[in-house]
């Protein structure tokens, strides 16, 4: 889900915005809500209207968007991908012989 503010012409004058352009009062409100695999829930809402959306979600999706995360793939790989600990201080550069 995403979303954004409304900003009125009193918003902008009470968060002190009224002298930047980029400030464009009666904009802003942009809301959706992403299903696991991307995709939008519900229909678009105007800029600058203040609303409530809702989306039906299927819980099973989100086994979907799991096999996305490889927990036992290649993350796993100790060759690749390892933690080490030292108390000595830290260098970028570690070469292996």
């Amino acid at each position: 889900m995403t979303c954004t503010q409304v900003l009125s012409e009193k918003g902008k004058i009470r968060c002190m915005q009224q002298d930047f352009d980029y400030a464009k009062a009666n904009s802003g409100g942009f809301t959706m809500i992403y299903g696991p695999d991307g995709r939008e829930l519900n229909q678009p809402v105007d800029l600058g209207v203040e609303t409530i959306v809702y989306a039906d979600v299927d819980l099973l999706d989100r086994i979907k968007a799991k096999q996305n995360l490889d927990i036992v793939g290649h993350d796993s790989r100790s060759d690749l991908l390892s933690l080490r600990v030292t108390t000595e201080p830290a260098t970028v550069v570690h070469f292996k012989k």
